[in-house]
């Protein structure tokens, strides 16, 4: 879907609880009050 890349920092913990893994699919849900541009 749309090509965009969306970089988020999440804990070891997190990653696990999530069973993350390079390469998988997510879907990223955020607040725009907390979107801050680089």
């Amino acid at each position: 879907m749309g090509g965009v890349e969306l970089v988020a920092a999440v804990t070891a913990e997190a990653a696990r609880d999530l069973a993350l893994a390079p390469g998988g699919s997510v879907v990223f849900s955020f607040k725009a009050t907390a979107v801050r541009v680089f």
